[in-house]
């Protein structure tokens, strides 16, 4: 009868299941239509822009020939003439900055051991950052972005409503000893600087806006620059899915809280803001002001589409920088570009470490507080990684073997236990609240509890997604290789697939398969020891397994590996707790022992034996009520 009911509560919970998937997909469906639509209307939207400027350039040209004619017409030169009127109408349309609007693009260059960054002189801005110790997936020296990936402009009133934006003006190359300053100058002593120098790490710069008598260009009613800093993160690593999934924009308020945003849409900053970084897997870029962007701003985070493989996500932000009263004076700030590491990042005391994925709450602890350290300490003695991560789940195998052994103890209570559970099952099959009764029974004389084997177990499972979060987003294993994987980071190739399988991947992972294979050997060696479970318990315990190797053929090369290790330590330490530390006959007899000594029931167990006796008067009643009704309807039947 329980297998019945397990039997009808599976088909109940496959049922579900199936729904679930069905109402999943019908909302996939539409959500991808929706996309689609969106699309659709950006991609019309774009061709009316694209036809607008076509028919404006007709325009120009049939404007640009007639004036060549009058010119020709007059006797004049026909291009001098042009020059000269666009010259003056190009003068009143920018006012002050008519004479920094034009220009030749100059690229310049700033660089040390581990950071190149080339600047441009139109807008003053980085168009190209490079980390120079690292590569991508390709071999190629590791670029977080170059020209055509990035905006950095900020744009301001001046000379009441006209508006400008740096990204048009073209400024003065100053050189310095450390650094390079771009000079917008407007005139008269009024100028605006961009200042860049290496700061106090090797991928800090020390970025400031100096202002000289600025106050008289910008209102003093609009005293502030609007910057807007878009970025489109280039892709650096071989799992692009992954690599997506985890990049995000992440910020920092002035009262200390962070908060990020990884998935497709935009936070509007309800008060000042201290630093804001754009996050990759591995690398971030990060612009911070030590006073705050005071009037908040707005970030927005958009997918890219699947033929796009260059790129992860796109970014794009607005903030507001304030004029220093006057228009004198310096706003500080600082860029970093720069790999996510956790103890590099928190030396900056900025909170910045938080960027990096370690997890929330009790997860984030168990990485902030005990694999982080712990790892860093076995760097200082170990250079191979595979090495270390042997030693690290030794240690921690070796940490939670109290656990462990407690969880073992109990299954063998169990074990110990299972004839006269046998014998309770036969006896009581058809009553299954008098069956539950007399087992409760049971393990109130005997001292042993059914929860004894697992909650040891989950007790450790915080350990478990901790390394899930932590190996997959460790610099310290991007790129390092152990046996066969050459990237301890990402997912192993044993084998190349001739096609992709859905689901699965176009490779077979190594360590995945050893990692299901030490799992079926686990789950068959758990199953003899394990008192309780029937044949769909059996079939359960080899089913994941199996799904394993599908869900963890794409997984970190480093955790599967230590998924590996782990399944082989505990299959060792069960063996060996099993064959040398328990001895079931004693613990039997220590067992009947306990049944004979008389035991006060807890209040817990009153309440459960309680519940148990009046489901089993609920059930006779109703047996009665059947066996009454029978006989009503029979006596009817007579008269």
């Amino acid at each position: 009868m329980i297998l019945q009911e397990l039997d009808r509560n599976s088909i109940i919970g496959f049922v579900l299941l199936g729904v679930l998937m069905v109402v999943y997909l019908t909302w996939s469906s539409r959500q991808q239509q929706a996309a689609a639509l969106e699309e659709q209307q950006r991609m019309d939207s774009l061709a009316r822009v694209e036809d607008a400027r076509m028919m404006d350039s007709i325009a120009r040209a049939n404007a640009l020939m007639l004036e060549r004619e009058a010119a020709a017409e007059r006797g004049e030169d026909p291009d001098s003439t042009i020059t000269a009127a666009r010259e003056e109408k190009r003068a009143e349309r920018l006012g002050l900055f008519a004479d920094i609007a034009a220009g030749e693009s100059a690229e310049h260059v700033l660089a040390n051991e581990q950071l190149k960054l080339t600047f441009s002189n139109r807008g003053g801005r980085i168009v190209k950052a490079q980390l120079l110790p690292y590569e991508d997936f390709r071999g190629d020296t590791l670029t977080l972005f170059r020209e055509e990936d990035q905006s950095f402009q900020y744009s301001f009133f001046y000379e009441g409503n006209r508006r400008i934006s740096t990204d048009s003006l073209y400024a003065e190359v100053i050189r310095e000893t450390n650094g390079l300053r771009f000079r917008f100058d407007v005139g008269e002593g009024r100028t605006m600087d961009q200042v860049y120098r290496f700061g106090e790490t090797p991928y800090t710069v020390d970025y400031h806006l100096e202002f000289t008598d600025f106050g008289s260009v910008i209102p003093v009613n609009q005293p502030y620059l609007e910057l807007a800093w878009d970025l489109n993160m280039r892709r650096q690593e071989r799992n692009l899915k992954y690599e997506r999934q985890v990049a995000k924009a992440s910020f920092r308020y002035m009262d200390g809280e962070t908060d990020f945003r990884s998935r497709e849409g935009n936070d509007d900053f309800n008060s000042s803001i201290n630093w804001l970084s754009y996050v990759d897997q591995f690398f971030n870029a990060t612009l911070i002001a030590d006073d705050g962007f005071r009037r908040g701003g707005e970030v927005r985070v958009s997918n890219r589409p699947d033929e796009d493989t260059t790129h992860t996500k796109r970014y794009r932000s607005r903030l507001f920088v304030e004029m220093p009263a006057g228009g004198n004076g310096t706003v500080e700030m600082r860029m970093l570009f720069a790999p996510n590491h956790y103890r590099g990042l928190k030396k900056l005391d900025l909170d910045l470490e938080s960027i990096v994925p370690a997890g929330r709450s009790i997860i984030r602890w168990c990485n902030v507080y005990v694999i982080i350290p712990l790892f860093h300490q076995l760097s200082k003695v170990f250079s191979n990684y595979g090495i270390i991560i042997l030693i690290l789940t030794l240690i921690i195998k070796l940490a939670l073997s109290p656990l462990t052994y407690r969880s073992y103890l109990s299954m063998a209570k169990m074990r110990v236990l299972k004839p006269e559970m046998d014998a309770i099952r036969e006896k009581y099959g058809d009553d299954q609240a008098k069956m539950s009764q007399e087992t409760m029974k049971l393990y109130q004389q005997t001292g042993v509890s059914p929860l004894g084997g697992c909650l040891p177990m989950v007790l450790q499972m915080p350990i478990l997604f901790a390394m899930y979060r932590f190996f997959p987003n460790s610099i310290e294993l991007r790129q390092e290789s152990f046996l066969w994987a050459t990237d301890l980071s990402s997912y192993d190739v044993l084998f190349m697939l001739p096609f992709e399988i859905p689901f699965y991947g176009d490779h077979v992972s190594g360590f995945t398969l050893l990692a299901g294979i030490s799992s079926i050997a686990y789950a068959r060696m758990n199953s003899q020891m394990t008192a309780q479970g029937g044949a769909q318990m059996q079939i359960m315990q080899y089913l994941f397994p199996i799904m394993m190797l599908f869900i963890f053929n794409n997984f970190s090369s480093a955790l599967t590996y230590y998924y590996f290790l782990s399944n082989v330590i505990t299959f060792a330490q069960q063996w060996g707790t099993k064959t040398f530390l328990i001895n079931e006959d004693a613990l039997h007899a220590q067992i009947q022992e306990n049944k004979a000594k008389p035991k006060k029931k807890s209040k817990w167990a009153q309440r459960l034996e309680a519940y148990a006796k009046a489901q089993e008067q609920a059930q006779r009643g109703r047996g009665k009520g059947k066996s009454s009704g029978g006989k009503n309807r029979g006596a009817a039947k007579k008269r």
